[in-house]
């Protein structure tokens, strides 16, 4: 198994003190409530049937505050009942993979798709990939959040980009083979089914793949070993929700103890349900 260096794509951001990242969620997230309470009907009606108004958000202790939005909120109301800006900043539109059953689908601005690519590009530097790195985006390309958010992420970073989603998996193999290919975006799965096309293709000691960034499904500790054996390779687990801008909310570094939120854009809380 080989082994990388921990790489960091944004210095400013992602190395800034606890005290520093505190102070700049704070300042976006009472930016953030006053936008929804007064630009979205929606927000607004859900914190006035709480007695809340912006200005009783002013730390991350207010969090507490707000009213929570389930899936079920989503699912039941339209897309454009979430927007917080005309429709004629909308540049894209993406749509979950419906594995609950029911997809949910989001509109994204130009600044939407710009966070997405900087939160993916700090994955990819996570996983010891960057500039000199010839990278397979495998995921699905289209309405699905998985093949362009990576595809951004590693541009960012300046890699060369092998978009390979309509590829047969021998085909797949071979194209690595031939680019030199040393990262891989996948899901799990479909990482394991590639293992066991190299193993049959007798590849694995002509390739120079050494890092794969899988998700966009869940996967166990076992399945990752499985592949790490097959392929000689380190993965990284990367999680993300189309509601959250995609792929890139966070990721694990080397150190494979956890995933690494992207805290400067997304405040994680955890609850417990009675």
């Amino acid at each position: 198994r080989l082994e990388v260096a921990i790489m960091i794509w944004n210095e400013a951001r992602e190395c800034m003190s606890r005290d520093e990242r505190m102070t700049l969620q704070e300042k976006r997230l009472v930016k953030m409530v006053k936008k929804v309470y007064h630009s979205v009907v929606y927000y607004r009606k859900k914190m006035q049937q709480e007695g809340i108004e912006p200005g009783d958000i002013r730390k991350i202790e207010d969090l507490n505050k707000l009213p929570y939005t389930t899936k079920e909120d989503l699912i039941q109301n339209s897309l454009f009942d979430f927007m917080a800006v005309p429709q004629s900043e909308i540049i894209r539109y993406h749509s979950s993979n419906a594995t609950t059953g029911t997809e949910i689908t989001v509109g994204c601005t130009r600044n939407d798709i710009e966070i997405w690519a900087e939160c993916v590009a700090r994955c990819i530097c996570m996983a010891g990939l960057g500039r000199n790195d010839t990278i397979q985006i495998a995921h699905n390309y289209g309405l699905f959040t998985g093949g362009l958010g990576a595809h951004y992420g590693a541009e960012r970073v300046g890699a060369a980009v092998v978009p390979s989603s309509t590829c047969s998996i021998d085909r797949l193999v071979k194209i690595m083979k031939t680019l030199n290919v040393t990262g891989i975006m996948c899901t799990p799965s479909y990482l394991l089914h590639i293992a066991q096309m190299i193993e049959n293709m007798r590849e694995v000691n002509n390739l120079k793949l050494r890092a794969a960034i899988c998700g966009t499904e869940t996967w166990s500790e076992k399945m990752r070993n499985k592949i790490e054996d097959m392929l000689g390779i380190c993965t990284y687990d990367v999680y993300g929700m189309s509601e959250f801008a995609g792929l890139g909310v966070a990721c694990d570094c080397e150190c494979r103890k956890g995933l690494h939120v992207q805290e400067d854009f997304f405040i994680p809380e955890v609850l417990q349900i009675d």
